[in-house]
């Protein structure tokens, strides 16, 4: 039994355990009526208990098995959301340019089925940034796909990133020289008074 197949107890999503266990079969060439046999040894904890109360010759084929398993199961099923959930993705007051992206790769790898174009809509939609915008409609006019719009749109935090530290940089040298200018007036000033009395 490969490891990636791992064991199953009832409290994780029944359709990746069940995806992971036919690609081991297949790749492994099980014959079919081994499936059912090598499949219950993936059963432990609640989901194994299930299997010992089901009672003998409940399951005809390993497509029963499946079926039963599933229906047992369907409680643990992830959330699959709606296509119109993205559209819903825009981006937070305080939440960075680079935040943004993040979330929206995130939250939109959860929802299946999406179309390039609407990728693309929602993310110009949902930004809210300016100068991304405007860096993102260019001379060119907006990208056709969402893996173009997304890598200008890093290239634009970076540069971003970049140009704030050094302006954080040159602050810092600035109060820094203004410091030094101050102690070394004040210095000056303490030796003219040593020298007038």
């Amino acid at each position: 039994m490969p490891q990636t197949v791992g064991k199953y107890d009832g409290l994780s999503d029944p359709d990746d355990h069940l995806n992971l266990f036919k690609s081991a079969g297949e790749v492994a060439c099980w014959p079919m009526p081994l499936w059912c046999k090598i499949f219950v040894q993936t059963l432990v904890g609640a989901a194994r208990v299930w299997w010992d109360s089901l009672p003998v010759g409940e399951i005809d084929s390993f497509e029963d098995l499946v079926s039963k398993f599933q229906l047992q199961f369907s409680q643990q099923r992830r959330y699959t959301k709606d296509r119109n959930e993205l559209l819903h993705i825009r981006r937070r007051d305080n939440e960075t340019v680079e935040s943004f992206i993040v979330r929206f790769n995130k939250e939109s790898l959860a929802i299946p089925g999406i179309t390039n174009d609407l990728a693309c809509g929602t993310f110009l939609q949902g930004v809210n940034d300016d100068e991304l915008l405007k860096t993102l409609y260019g001379r060119d006019g907006v990208p056709s796909t969402i893996d173009e719009i997304l890598r200008i749109a890093k290239v634009y935090v970076t540069q971003e990133k970049t140009v704030a530290a050094s302006h954080a940089a040159n602050r810092k040298n600035e109060a820094q020289k203004s410091q030094d200018d101050r102690e070394q007036r004040n210095s000056k000033g303490k030796k003219s008074d040593r020298s007038d009395s």
